[in-house]
């Protein structure tokens, strides 16, 4: 499933309830450290484990993610495999 914003990924997480979410931080309407937020904030989505992904690998972006509640971070320029094992960690641990 993917969402247009942060808006339209937080109504279709409630709905879908998936088993991760991965959430870009530009994105318009919300970004993704308030994407995140709302997330981690409902009782439907809270317990559903986020990648933040972006661009923007700086240690500020990277902190204010995690700090939002994201349960890891990649840059955008992570390769395929790293991903995958990331995920692959985070649906193992839970």
């Amino acid at each position: 499933e993917e969402a247009s914003d942060g808006i339209d990924g937080i109504v279709s997480a409630t709905r879908l309830r998936p088993d991760l979410i991965i959430v870009d931080f530009m994105m318009p309407d919300l970004d993704g450290k308030e994407t995140i937020r709302r997330l981690k904030k409902s009782a439907q989505t809270s317990k559903i484990p986020v990648i933040a992904l972006t661009a923007y690998a700086e240690p500020d972006v990277e902190y204010g993610l995690l700090k939002s509640g994201a349960d890891d971070f990649c840059a955008k320029s992570v390769a395929k495999r790293v991903l995958l094992k990331r995920i692959e960690k985070l649906l193992c641990s839970g």
